[in-house]
Formats: structure tokens, C-alpha cells, sequence
């Protein structure tokens, strides 16, 4: 007999891993609740239902076996999912996507809800929220279930109808990299990591004023201020939206810039190149050790900008 699961996100670092899990359960087994909608649910061929009853109600009429779900700082549905769990005392998981506040996505006023289990990416990973004060007997190393799923992913749509689809000017004939950065801003990120999205856009938009070799696009992260960012670029900038299908844009792609983001995890699985612009300010690089991409400060980024990306 087949058991339920109840699958709950709201990030889309939490949103891609669980959704990958969940299309190995037959649809009739599985719920799947979320307080956003992204483009990329549609890869998948499930439906994800938006939130609108209240989290006991959706439990008792599911009655889930289990339930799994993202670990999100800016929502608190996973949050709210987790404590109904533990109170109706079903099994539940949550999924850390990546090696940073590992204790913010437990916070609840001044105290922590956990899950039964909390599955991180790695032993890296592990370490570094034990070291936070995340429980050692509830962490379970499982990977990513995202990553196998993209690298063999191929995107609907040709590389002509990029325009109409993301509604901005890409000429078909000229390369564009993709700027993805972290809102670092809403943690405190200058004093964190020596800088944040804003230091960095400046600066960046500097760097690219007298390259012409590509087109640049701004994929924001659902939880920026994207009007507070907007205002830093200058003309050579187009911005899509932070719903747009972000794989079919790396797919597209000639490069990703960018810091700490799960996106540019996706791009390297996807055989693109990242540049990870942190210049020398930087405190503290939660990816150091996992050699991803380049490391560049602007000199060398500029320099690499203007030999084509090669």
C-alpha cells in the first residue's frame, strides 16, 4: 500500500528540490502546497496548489503519511506546516538547500520549531548548521534531488523565442550573461560578507559600461527589492522577471554572474560558465570550498568580459 505525502514550499531553492522528489510518487499519493507560483513548475507536470485554507484543514483532509518540506526565510508556511505536523504527530522532513541560516528557517518569535528530520546537501553542510545550533540527531544528509534532474534537462522553446517569451530585447545574434545576485541585503549582508547585492551592482554596472561583446540580463530572486536594484543599472541592462523559467534562461546562456545562490549551482550542472564576483572585502564565502566556478574581483572579471568570455 502506497502512503501520502504532503509536500509544502515557497522558495525556489526549496520549490525545485521537492518538486523533483515529489515526481517520484505517483500523483494520486501526493500534495503539493506552496504560497508562490514559478514558471518552472510546469517542467515537472504537477500541480501545486496555492494556499487558501487554513494548514489544519489541508492536513485532515489529505490525512498525509508524511510530509516534507522547503526551508524558506522569507515565508512562514513551512513553519506553520511543521508545527501542525508535530501536533497531529506525523512524520516530517525539511529540506535545507543550502549551507547558509540554517537556524533563521527554524525561527518562530523567540524560540525554534523542528521538523522530525532535517535532510542538508552535504557533510559540509551538516557541520555548518550543527555548528549554527541546528540538532545533530535530526540531521540526514540526502543531497540535492534537483541536480540529477537538471543536468539532463532540456528547455521547450528555441533560442529565437527568447524575446517574446521573457518580453525583453535579445538579439539572437549576440551572446547575454545573466546576472543572478543573492539579496544579501535582507540578512545583513554587508556585515556578513563585506558587501551586499547593492555594493556589488554598482560596481558591476561600472565594469560593463564599455563591454560590447554581450548582452546583459538581470534575473532577480523572488525576494528582492528589485525596484531598490533596478535603480543601479544603467541602459545596458534588460530585466525579466523573478517568476521567469530561470533554466531555459542559463540554457540559453553564454555565463552566470553572481555570488552565493543555488542558481549558479544549476548553471555549473548545466555546463555553463559562472563567475562568482566577490571582490576584496569579502568576509565570508559559504561556497569556498566547493570550487564553483571562478572566483573573480572586477579586474579580472572585466578582462574576461572583453575576451568573449573565454
Amino acid at each position: 500500500m502506497s502512503e501520502k505525502i504532503l509536500f509544502v514550499f515557497s522558495d525556489p531553492g526549496g520549490a525545485k528540490p521537492m518538486l523533483a522528489l515529489a515526481s517520484n510518487y505517483r500523483k494520486e499519493d501526493i500534495l503539493i502546497i506552496s504560497d508562490r507560483s514559478y514558471a518552472f513548475f510546469k517542467d515537472f507536470g504537477l500541480d501545486v496548489i496555492r494556499l487558501s485554507s487554513k494548514v489544519f484543514e489541508i492536513i485532515d483532509r489529505f490525512s498525509p503519511a508524511r510530509i516534507i518540506t522547503g526551508t524558506s526565510y522569507s515565508s512562514d508556511i513551512e513553519k506553520r506546516f511543521i508545527a501542525a505536523a508535530k501536533e497531529r504527530r506525523i512524520p516530517v522532513a525539511s529540506f535545507v538547500d543550502h549551507w547558509t541560516s540554517f537556524m533563521t528557517r527554524f525561527s518562530v518569535g523567540n524560540g525554534y520549531t523542528f521538523p522530525d528530520e532535517i535532510w542538508v546537501l552535504d557533510e559540509r553542510a551538516a557541520q555548518l548548521g550543527i555548528e549554527e545550533g541546528l540538532p545533530a540527531g535530526l540531521i540526514r544528509i540526502t543531497g540535492n534531488p534537483y541536480h540529477k534532474y537538471i543536468t539532463s534537462w532540456k528547455p521547450s522553446i528555441k533560442r529565437e523565442e527568447l524575446s517574446a517569451v521573457f518580453g525583453i530585447d535579445i538579439r539572437s545574434s549576440k551572446p547575454y550573461i545573466i546576472y543572478a545576485p543573492d539579496p544579501l541585503s535582507n540578512v545583513n549582508g554587508i556585515d556578513k560578507f563585506g558587501f551586499d547585492e547593492l555594493s556589488a551592482t554598482r560596481e558591476l554596472n561600472k565594469l560593463i559600461s564599455g563591454i560590447s561583446e554581450f548582452n546583459f540580463i538581470f534575473k532577480p530572486h523572488p525576494n528582492q527589492d528589485i525596484n531598490r536594484i533596478e535603480s543601479l543599472f544603467g541602459k545596458k541592462w534588460m530585466t525579466v522577471s523573478a517568476q521567469a523559467d530561470s533554466n531555459t534562461l542559463i540554457y540559453y546562456s553564454a555565463g552566470v554572474i553572481g555570488f552565493f545562490s543555488s542558481f549558479l549551482i544549476e548553471a555549473s550542472l548545466m555546463g555553463k560558465n559562472v563567475y562568482r564576483f566577490l571582490g576584496p572585502r569579502t568576509k565570508y564565502d559559504p561556497l569556498k570550498e566547493m570550487d564553483l566556478g571562478q572566483v573573480v574581483d572586477s579586474e579580472q572579471l572585466v578582462e574576461i568580459l572583453q575576451n568573449g568570455n573565454q
